[in-house]
């Protein structure tokens, strides 16, 4: 594994730019081929693995480990993912670069996710949420992995209000297809899962919880409707694979609610497009085998998940708990009683070592320092509901946004927070970890960054309403930040807003 060693500053060059800006280019396009090519994604980050490391920059080795972690993750091998997202992180810690810890703390969260280490998961997953450098589509994707965890933790209630009520409204502000179709699809199986509770109907996402008061069938599945109909509106704006899994949701969904042989053909062209996406494929297999036992076609329910069993992507201890829970039902079906015995064996040991992995703090010291020292669930459900972050920095916060495009002074910023300057740091280091000015910078960059997308508005304009009175400096900083001058992304981010559901309480 690489270990990042502290060098000398590379900040600047006779060119006016930073090393890490050099590779700038490529890691855009290494996150851009991440999520459509995976494996040429991942053949250009270890390029940039490799120059980054020849060059002993530690905040280019921290951006090209990050983006490496990101490309094996689209292409499925969970295992590489995690050592060089390790890598990335210790590049940033080593080198100060802390507002670029929250979308490492965020892949960090999925990645334990996956692997069954809830309280890692749920732990990271909050953190990363205070990081500036988080924006409402990351936040859409922190809370659905929040919702997950406290699903692990058969706390259902709670996972769905964190879906519905926190990730689905980050999604509709970041007018971004791709939140949007990825949130609405998730709710919609969420939905799916409830509607089966009320069906009695066996379900790997309700086992070991505890049943709340349910609504009826009818209404879980209108509601799971009204979200595919906005997944529809915007399949045509996301990529391939994305558009394979919001199509896998969409069929349990149509499977359930209008029978099998409606949702067939959704499952064929999901699996046709998820064919070269490991991930997907997999997701696809496995919910189109799910779909297809609850339908009581339990042969075609044994093929798809055999099919999906063996593959790399699948290995990940949340994935084979799911496919041996569907395949004991799908094979005491079909009168194999040894092979059903043997999958309900499978997942049982599964189930019991996520239970235990849910409530322990399992892993090593570098873990126990970014996250804490032990784990509360408590504390972790009251930090998730908004009642743990001091009242002093939610004021600060909250006047930094509103006045974004005005020249702040942290003593400004204190007096409406009704602190000290020194108490305003502090929070912000224990909290945000990292100081209130680089927040305030970070902020910025993003609030420009959704502004070129979405406004009409020409580059002095978004300059002036991002709290910039050069064009020249806006320019500049938001080059160091994204990697690209401002005029390559304007308008080009055009988004439609998709029409609000609304949500039964």
């Amino acid at each position: 594994m690489f270990v990042a060693k502290r060098v000398r500053n590379t900040s600047s060059s006779s060119a006016g730019h930073s090393t890490n800006d050099l590779s700038s280019d490529a890691l855009v396009r290494v996150r851009e081929l991440a999520g459509q090519r995976p494996v040429d994604a991942v053949a250009l980050a270890l390029a940039e693995m490799k120059a980054a490391r020849t060059s002993n920059d530690i905040a280019r080795c921290g951006e090209a480990g990050l983006a490496t972690a990101q490309a094996y993750w689209s292409a499925g091998d969970l295992t590489t993912a995690e050592r060089y997202l390790e890598a990335a992180l210790a590049a940033f810690e080593h080198s100060g670069q802390r507002r670029r810890l929250g979308t490492a703390y965020k892949l960090h969260a999925v990645l334990f996710i996956s692997l069954d280490k809830v309280s890692l998961a749920l732990s990271a997953a909050l953190k990363a949420l205070g990081y500036p450098d988080i924006s409402a589509k990351d936040r859409m994707h922190l809370y659905g992995t929040i919702a997950i965890c406290f699903h692990s933790l058969f706390d259902l209630p709670t996972a769905g209000r964190v879906l519905e009520e926190y990730a689905w409204p980050e999604a509709e502000r970041s007018r971004d297809p791709q939140a949007i179709v990825a949130c609405a699809s998730r709710c919609a199986g969420m939905l799916h899962d409830y509607a089966c509770w009320t069906m009695d109907i066996p379900n790997v996402s309700t086992v070991g919880a505890d049943r709340p008061t349910l609504e009826p069938t009818l209404a879980y599945l209108t509601r799971a409707k009204q979200y595919l109909a906005i997944c529809d509106l915007h399949l045509d704006e996301v990529t391939l694979p994305e558009r394979a899994w919001a199509l896998a949701q969409k069929g349990v969904v149509i499977s359930l609610a209008d029978g099998w042989d409606k949702a067939r053909t959704i499952f064929d062209e999901s699996l046709a497009l998820a064919a070269e996406f490991p991930r997907q494929q997999v997701a696809a297999l496995v919910t189109a085998g799910m779909a297809a036992r609850i339908a009581g076609r339990f042969e075609m329910a044994r093929d798809l998940l055999l099919r999906a069993r063996p593959l790399p992507a699948a290995e990940p201890a949340l994935t084979q708990r799911i496919i041996a829970y569907e395949l004991s039902y799908a094979f005491q079906a079909l009168g194999e009683a040894d092979a059903a015995t043997e999958e309900m064996r499978r997942f049982a040991d599964l189930q019991i070592r996520k239970t235990r992995m849910a409530e322990e703090w399992i892993d090593g010291a570098a873990n126990k320092r970014r996250y804490g020292g032990q784990f509360e669930l408590a504390a972790a459900k009251e930090l998730m509901l908004g009642k743990v972050e001091p009242a002093a920095l939610r004021r600060a916060v909250d006047y930094i946004e509103a006045n974004l495009r005005q020249r702040l002074a942290l003593s400004q910023v204190a007096l409406h927070a009704h602190v000290s300057t020194r108490t305003l740091q502090n929070l912000f280091h224990v909290h945000k970890g990292l100081p209130a000015s680089e927040f305030i910078r970070e902020r910025r960059m993003q609030r420009a960054d959704q502004l070129l997308r979405e406004a009409r508005k020409s580059v002095a304009q978004v300059a002036e309403a991002s709290g910039y009175s050069s064009a020249a400096n806006f320019s500049r900083d938001y080059r160091r930040r994204f990697g690209r001058v401002p005029s390559s992304v304007l308008h080009r981010g055009e988004r439609i807003s998709p029409t609000r559901v609304s949500v039964a309480k």
